[in-house]
């Protein structure tokens, strides 16, 4: 079967972890022939792979109008479709802003369209809302318009997405995981160190998205300079150093930028941390939940049912908006041994219910070899 990936749409961070795993690992199949279109964001995917005898590379830039998003039409993918005779074709994640003329599986991802009772939606303006349902329906009408099977990373979006999409839609979940260098400590850099610290550090591998919510830290640490302030604590963030505007003097010296890091990078960062923070709002899946887990480090993360339904038993949660809730959470941590134990024993048997990266190619492959029966089915 000749299979075109299009990872067109990956721009940065999660997303690009998430299609250079998919893709190393899928292309290691040679009953098959990949054409993997890609933009400059997956340039060392493309390396990576391009002494595979059974791939071929694109380069190309996606072009980010709307009309795509409304028309579906793309001269040149189409052309690149017939002219290598591409059976079927897998996006990555979407909207893909195209619709081939072959069967199309599509990675769904866009949690800020199925999850309407995110505290999210509280801290917006009301332009920003009306902005927002504005792209949502045209999220909508690409992902209604250009495919007709689809997949997310999580039961919990995979229910949401049956509901948003068009009657007889097919939607599967194949859980996302952790990248595979993360098994791979040869290939880890370590450029990344930490400066000396004798306290407790919490990391956030994330940009700077509104529904991050990377917002609450400055207001965090002013909550613990009252309540606990003998507490030793620092957050690194793979921000800039000027992101959150301007800091006390108290929130700078808890707060250590390093600005973008590569998946590479990532794993240090991991060894160097004690607890893994994520204040996200909105998310169908964060590899940092897996990430920790395989890394052995406590998870902090939102009350939310994105969340729990990954994380489990494995994460301490406390109230999303809760600037004092999340202060407390962070003292118990550091406080409790007993319980940072229990929720890296805990993590380490919740990773189990995640698809490995290998499990996950393997399932997409299966869903891309049936979509041919699965078009045709009514």
């Amino acid at each position: 079967m000749n299979i075109l990936i299009n990872s067109t749409i990956m721009f940065v961070g999660g997303g690009v972890q998430l299609a250079d795993s998919i893709i190393r690992q899928m292309v290691k199949n040679k009953q098959h022939h990949f054409v993997l279109v890609y933009p400059p964001t997956m340039e060392r995917t493309a390396k990576a792979i391009q002494n595979e005898c059974n791939v071929e590379l694109y380069p190309y830039e996606m072009p980010k109008l709307y009309m795509g998003l409304i028309t579906g039409n793309n001269k040149e993918m189409d052309k690149l479709v017939k002219d290598k005779h591409i059976d079927t074709v897998f996006s990555v994640m979407g909207p893909s802003r195209w619709k081939p003329k072959v069967p199309h599986l599509l990675g769904f991802a866009r949690c800020q369209a199925v999850i309407p009772e995110s505290p999210y939606w509280n801290m917006m303006t009301v332009k920003q809302r009306l902005t927002t349902k504005v792209m949502n329906f045209f999220i909508k009408l690409d992902f209604s318009k250009t495919s007709k099977v689809f997949w997310t990373e999580n039961d919990f979006i995979s229910t949401r997405v049956q509901a948003f999409l068009p009657k007889g839609s097919r939607v599967y979940t194949v859980t996302s995981n952790y990248n595979q260098v993360y098994d791979a400590p040869k290939d880890w850099d370590n450029s990344v160190q930490f400066p000396d610290f004798d306290g407790m550090t919490f990391l956030t591998i994330a940009a700077n998205y509104p529904h991050k919510n990377l917002r609450i830290i400055p207001e965090v640490i002013k909550y613990l300079s009252i309540k606990h302030p003998d507490m030793k604590y620092r957050f690194i963030l793979t921000l800039k150093g000027n992101e959150f505007g301007e800091l006390s003097e108290e929130q700078k010296a808890h707060i250590h930028c390093v600005g973008f890091v590569t998946i590479n990078q990532c794993p240090y960062m991991y060894e160097q941390s004690d607890v893994m923070f994520m204040p996200s709002l909105l998310e169908c899946f964060s590899a940092c939940y897996a990430e920790a887990m395989r890394m052995r480090k406590v998870i902090l993360v939102p009350k939310l049912g994105f969340a729990e339904g990954l994380c489990g038993d494995a994460a301490l949660y406390y109230d999303a908006l809760n600037v004092a809730d999340l202060g407390e959470a962070m003292y118990m941590i550091y406080t409790d041994k007993s319980l940072r134990d229990k929720l890296i024993s805990n993590g380490n048997k919740q990773i189990k219910n995640f698809d490995t990266y290998e499990s996950r190619a393997a399932k997409l492959l299966n869903i891309i070899e049936k979509l041919p029966e699965l078009y045709n089915k009514k």
